[in-house]
């Protein structure tokens, strides 16, 4: 079994934050066995994030995304999840 993270986000592109969230998956999948073979950043665009993440499923047995969820019109994470998956966005009352 092996796994990828995705971070999301331009300002990790654009050197504005560390991805620190990338490191402190990789640890605790490593810990408990599950080796991470790729780190990868793509930013707010929700075409970007589907073509990495619809690669990273392809490639890995688990993938692991983080960032983009915040609550501004350029968080996109969900979108690209959806698009990549081919599931509908739905809401939880």
């Amino acid at each position: 079994m092996n796994a990828e993270v995705v971070s999301v986000g331009s300002e990790i592109l654009a050197g504005q934050i560390a991805d620190t969230n990338a490191r402190f998956i990789s640890e605790a999948l490593a810990s408990v066995g599950v080796p991470v073979t790729l780190h990868t950043a793509v930013g707010d665009d929700v075409g970007q994030i589907e073509r990495v993440l619809k690669a990273a499923l392809d490639r890995a047995d688990v993938v692991v995304v983080c960032g983009g969820l915040g609550p501004t019109h350029d968080d996109l994470t969900r979108e690209g999840v959806a698009a990549a998956t081919g599931r509908p966005l739905e809401r939880d009352a």
